[in-house]
This record gives C-alpha cells, sequence and structure tokens, in this order.
C-alpha cells in the first residue's frame, strides 16, 4: 500500500516500523484464536531475550566484570571498616567512581536496546493498546483544526455504509475541535471522509474485534507522527486539522495473580524484564 510520508526521514521511519510490525505479527501467528495476552506476552519474552544479547555482545564484558568485582570489594569495606569513617568515605568514593565506568562501558549497548525497544513499543500499542470499539456501541470522533489554519468550519462528513452519526457536529472543546458520536452496525474496517473547505482527509475507523493493527489518532506529517501511527498516512503538513482521533478505550490485562486490570505499558517492563534476567543468567551475561 502507497502512502504519501512526506519525506524520505519519515518514510524511512515508517518503513522501519512496519518491518517491526510484520516480525511482530511472525511472533503472535501461533497465537491466533488465543487470548491477545499470549501473543503480547510471546513478544516481551523475545524482546526480553534479544536486549539481552544484544547487551552481551556490543558491551565491554570483560571491563564490566571488573568494575563489578571492584565494586563489589568497596561494600565489603564499608562492612569492615564500619567504624572507620574516613574509609567508609573513600570507599563510597570508589564505588560512585566505578558506577560511573559501569555505565560508561554499558553505553554501547544501551542506545541500541532503547531504541529497538522505542520502536517496538509504538508497534505494540498499534495491537494491544486499545480495546476494539464493538457493533452498536457508541464513541467519539474528534477532530482538532491547526493553530495555523485560516478557516474552521464544522467538516462535511462522507460516511461509509454501515457507520451513523447520532449527533450533529458539536464545539464541546472551544472553536479549534470538533466532535460527533458515531455508531456502527456490523464488524469491520470503515474509512470515513471529512472535508475541510478544499482538503478531503479519511481516518480508518475498526469495529468488532478484528486482527489488524489501529490507532485512534491521525496527525500531521512528522516523526511523532510516523511513530505513533504507521499504518495509516499522515496528515498533510499544510492540512487545516492537527489531528482526528477516535474513542478507543485503553487496553488492560488482567493479572492473574492478583486479579489488578494492568496497562500494557506497566506489564511490558515486567515480563520483559523478568524474562531478561533469565536469560542473562543463562548467557553469563555480566
Amino acid at each position: 500500500m502507497h502512502y504519501p510520508y512526506g519525506n524520505h526521514k519519515e518514510a524511512g521511519m515508517r518503513k522501519i516500523l512496519n518491518f517491526i510490525g510484520l516480525l511482530l505479527d511472525f511472533i503472535t501467528l501461533p497465537f491466533q484464536g488465543f487470548d491477545p495476552f499470549w501473543g503480547f506476552f510471546a513478544i516481551c519474552v523475545i524482546l526480553g531475550a534479544v536486549a539481552v544479547i544484544i547487551f552481551k555482545y556490543l558491551s565491554n564484558q570483560d571491563k564490566i566484570k571488573e568494575v563489578k568485582n571492584r565494586i563489589k570489594i568497596h561494600f565489603l569495606e564499608i562492612r569492615l571498616y564500619k567504624d572507620d569513617f574516613r574509609e567508609i568515605l573513600k570507599a563510597q568514593k570508589e564505588i560512585l567512581k566505578n558506577n560511573f565506568w559501569y555505565v560508561v562501558y554499558s553505553f554501547a549497548a544501551a542506545i541500541p536496546i532503547m531504541i529497538l525497544v522505542l520502536l517496538t513499543m509504538s508497534q505494540i500499542n498499534l495491537r494491544y493498546g486499545y480495546t476494539p470499539i464493538m457493533p452498536a456501541q457508541q464513541f467519539d470522533v474528534k477532530v482538532v483544526y491547526a493553530q495555523d489554519a485560516d478557516r474552521r468550519p464544522d467538516p462535511q462528513l462522507k460516511l461509509p455504509e454501515g457507520l451513523e452519526a447520532l449527533t450533529p457536529a458539536m464545539r464541546l472543546g472551544g472553536e479549534n475541535e470538533v466532535s460527533w458520536q458515531f455508531q456502527a452496525a456490523e464488524p469491520g474496517n470503515y474509512k470515513v471522509g471529512f472535508k475541510v473547505c478544499d482538503q478531503e482527509f479519511t481516518k480508518d475507523i475498526i469495529i468488532g474485534k478484528i486482527s489488524s493493527p489501529y490507532c485512534p489518532q491521525l496527525m500531521r506529517q512528522g516523526f511523532l507522527a510516523a511513530f505513533i501511527n504507521s499504518v495509516e498516512p499522515a496528515l498533510a503538513k499544510n492540512a487545516r486539522l492537527e489531528s482526528i482521533e477516535i474513542g478507543y478505550k485503553p487496553k488492560h490485562f488482567k493479572c492473574v495473580i492478583f486479579g489488578w486490570n494492568m496497562h500494557w505499558l506497566i506489564v511490558f517492563p515486567l515480563i520483559a524484564i523478568g524474562f531478561g534476567l533469565v536469560v542473562r543468567k543463562i548467557l553469563k551475561v555480566d
């Protein structure tokens, strides 16, 4: 599918994000038909393992091991010289210095790991970040005008068959925002058109439990627009609209142990870091 990416950097970012999305779809393929949590769990486990492998081969493991041993020795000094304030201060100074070198020796691996995690989180959000809107469920749709828009009339809607607007255009958030309440009779992927003066825009609305990735927000072209929503074309830089937003609700996973409903951003590091620590022990990574 061709998207008007806007510039080469944004196009490159979208290609990278969509490639990561394809990898996530491949990872979760065996879990189709099961609770979405298990596909999400598989992604977290694999990402945790990959992060440890990257850290093992890009960090200076010999130096890190040496620094960790020195830190252990200085902690032991604090216990041995607990009555000697001067020796305790000297040991604490050495611990701080060696912690600095630990960060330095880890830095080469930390940067690519952080980039990989952020890009993967972008794609996880498109697949597990929001609860699907179900047929007959009412939901909000909002457009926000750009600050530099010369005119801000009520947009003209172009609704596909099966999707209806339950309310007229409303200015509940001030002159820069226009909202409606929508409802769909059947599940499916609906494309809604918005005409503002001489400009036309479209936004996908997913109704029902459909496996394709989706995002509630469409923004003007730019790095953030690509990062948040890589599956739809961004609004043009000269668009009168700043964003189009669909009222999906955030998704929560139920914690089996405590019975809590937890946002995926909380569950994600718990699983990834937890499994990463297991892999770290197996691979003997410092």
